[in-house]
Order: C-alpha cells, then structure tokens, then sequence
C-alpha cells in the first residue's frame, strides 16, 4: 500500500486549557524555547532526512520513494533488496537513487550558454570546479498520484542563478509482473527554448558485498574518455580496450566511472543491459528505452560509505558537460514536452 502521512514532526494544534479535560490542565511540557520558558508543546520526533515516504508494493516487491529529490530509498524484490539505498534516518549520500534534472553528471566550471543567455550555475563539485547532476536533488517534490503499485512524483524548477527556464518535471512509477518501471516527464512552462538533460543514479546492490563478483554485459560500442575533472575529451571505440563488456565479464578490480554510448538497441526498440553473479545464481537486468543514449557505469571507488558495495547504472540522454558541448542536449520548446522510461527486471522474479 501507499502513504504519505502527515509530515513527521508536525506540531499539533494548540489546545485552550478550557477545552482539556479538566480546569487549567495543560499538555504535557515540552522542552523549553529560546526565552528559558517551556514549551507546553510536546517534543516530536524529527522529520526524516528525505522526507515524506511513499510505499508502494506488488506481490513481493516493495519500493520506497522519497520527498527529498523524488527517488527511490530502497527498492526490494522477492524479500532480496535489489538496490543499496539508505535507511529512512539517513540524507541521501553518492547520489542514491535521484534523478538527475535538468542536467545529469558534470557541467564544466557550472558556465553554459543557450540561445543567447549566458548562465553560471552554482559549483556543487566544489573540488573539482564543476557543477554536478542539476538542480533538482535537494528540492520537495509533490504525490500529484499514486495507487497500491504506482506513483508519479512532481516537482516544478524554476528560474533561478544559473538556470533562467521554468519546467515541470515528473518522474513516474510503477511496479510490473516484470519489476520496477520509471519514467521520466518534463514539460517547458517557459516563453522561450529551454535546454535539457535527464540522467538517474540507481546503485544495483551486489549480493555478495563486492562490486568485483558482478558479471557486467553492457552493449556499448563507444566509452567517453575524460580529463581529471571528469569533463569529456573525446570518444573511443570499446574494441581492444578494457571496457569493452559487449559479452559478460567479471567487473573485477576494474576502477569505473565512465559514460558508455553508441548502444545496441533491440527488436523492441530498448537496450538491455545485464548484471549477474553466477556463485549466488542471481541476475538482473537495466532496460534502457528510447531517449536514454548513454549510460554511466560507476563502480563507487571514491564513496565514503560503502565503497564498490553497489554498481551504479546510470541511464543518461547524453554524457557530462552536454549543456555547454551540445552532444545529446534535448531543446524543448515553449509547451514542449520530454518523456523516457527505463526500468529494473530481477531476473528472480
């Protein structure tokens, strides 16, 4: 089933002693405020860092969404918990889950430039001078519909320093007989072109605690090679080199944070991309449908928590720094809309 509850903190309505159940009673005191005085207002659990949670479930599946960047905290399947996500108590950490709007992965130095509008995004990769996976990860996003097996979650981006449109954005669920489908909405509430980028940030757990003992089938002709910084300095076939996983391998003490493209679509017009771990008989697969171009692959090196625990998946619709170099940089016109699904298939199910 689905809730959102009331928000986790909520300070009731304050009661007149003469409406308690006997003369002058109070409730219960609180801990005192900021004048010494305390506080006839009883103490309350804090709100989670992510917010309001909404629980859908289907058969034995069971994902957990949050307020907090609209993603997904846990997803589990068959009483297996198919992604690392994070505890209710806990912010989410390496991008766990989150979508990735209105731009995914690194923008060079924040600095774009569209349709005549020069713009300089705050350098939320401090470290490395770039700004990192939009704008949307840290907002409150809305339940605008949910039922016992699906949701859609909304959130509208308005304009502000480093960012001049204005987009309402979606991101859509729903759990299937097959696992968990996701799809993704953005519609320009703008008077003008505005440019976009989408990209997720599913991170799919490893049964046996190491990323190494995944067995990676991705078919993917090309990788991005990048500077130290992370931003793109050119395209290089897989063939011959390390990264080619058109045919399953072992992941191995391989070191990943790279952007793959040029992927083999199938009759049906999707990409599967296949993880399995043969020592515990399980496997899974990532289905990229039209519109998502490139994924990450991302084997967690530099994680404070958990380091290579999980292999994040990344589907893209183009690679880092797409708003300032234009490759796979969606224009959406005034009323114009984006739409693409991609989805998680256990292979147990």
């Amino acid at each position: 089933m689905w809730h959102t509850g009331s928000t986790p903190g909520e300070v009731p309505p304050h009661r007149n002693p003469a409406d308690s159940e006997g003369p002058g009673i109070l409730p219960p005191a609180g801990p005192f405020d900021a004048s010494g005085v305390r506080s006839t207002v009883p103490a309350m659990a804090p709100p989670a860092p992510s917010g309001r949670q909404t629980v859908l479930s289907s058969g034995d599946q069971e994902v957990v969404l949050v307020e907090v960047g609209g993603g997904i905290r846990t997803y589990t399947a068959g009483g297996i918990d198919v992604l690392d996500g994070y505890a209710e108590d806990e912010q989410c950490s390496g991008g766990r889950g989150q979508p990735l709007l209105p731009w995914p992965n690194r923008l060079d130095g924040g600095r774009f430039s569209f349709d005549g509008i020069d713009e300089q995004a705050p350098l939320t990769e401090a470290a490395s001078g770039n700004a990192i996976h939009g704008l949307t990860r840290w907002l409150s996003w809305s339940v605008l519909e949910a039922g016992t097996d699906h949701a859609t979650l909304g959130v509208t981006l308005r304009p502000q320093p480093g960012w001049a449109w204005t987009l309402d954005l979606t991101a859509s669920y729903r759990l299937t007989p097959s696992g968990l489908q996701v799809t993704t909405g953005a519609v320009n509430r703008s008077d003008r072109p505005s440019p976009f980028g989408a990209g997720w940030h599913p991170y799919m757990l490893a049964p046996s605690g190491r990323v190494d003992d995944f067995l990676l089938q991705l078919p993917a002709g090309s990788w991005e090679q990048t500077n130290e910084r992370g931003i793109p300095t050119g395209r290089a076939p897989v063939d011959g080199s390390p990264w080619d996983f058109r045919e399953a391998k072992p992941i191995g003490d391989a070191v990943m944070d790279l952007a793959f493209t040029d992927l083999a679509r199938g009759s049906d017009g999707s990409v599967a991309v296949r993880l399995s771990d043969s020592l515990r008989h399980w496997n899974l697969c990532l289905r990229l449908g039209v519109g998502w171009d490139w994924l990450m692959v991302f084997t967690g090196d530099t994680l404070a928590h958990n380091p290579r625990r999980g292999l994040a998946l990344e589907p893209m619709t183009g690679p880092a720094n797409l708003l300032r170099s234009g490759d796979g940089l969606v224009t959406l016109l005034p009323g114009g809309r984006f739409e693409a699904t991609w989805s998680i298939e256990p292979g147990w199910l």
